[in-house]
């Protein structure tokens, strides 16, 4: 009897970690939707994209950056940034200083190394 109720205790155990990871799972979706979001629109609105998620939160896009649910920080997001050797040929006319050599962010990922129950690293979502 004594080891039916450690395998079902066990067994519990296992099967509400499951459950939480899943529910950070769905955080994380729900996060980087957001994010995207944010950044889309931005890049919509201003005709370029942010240089920071920090430009999201300052011009109002969200309220404030969330944490990754994985890191259970708002730091470790690893950011894409644009390839500024394949910018537009058509820049217009200016000097060279008046150009900016700023990158932006196209898109983002969880800074988590761990594996999603999909078999993926969250860091590839």
């Amino acid at each position: 009897m004594n080891h039916f109720v450690i395998v079902a205790l066990v067994a519990a155990i296992c099967l509400g970690c499951n459950d939480i990871r899943r529910r950070k799972e769905d955080v994380l979706r729900e996060d980087l939707y957001s994010l995207r979001s944010a950044i889309d629109q931005f890049t919509e609105d201003r005709k370029r994209p942010p240089e920071g998620l920090d430009d999201l939160v300052l011009h109002e896009y969200l309220k404030s950056i969330p944490k990754d649910p994985f890191t259970n920080s708002e730091k470790t997001w690893q950011l894409i940034y644009e390839d500024l050797k394949n910018s537009p040929e058509d820049i217009p006319a200016a000097p060279p200083r008046e150009i900016p050599n700023r990158r932006g962010i196209i898109d983002v990922h969880s800074g988590s190394d761990q594996v999603g129950t999909n078999g993926t690293r969250y860091r590839d979502w």
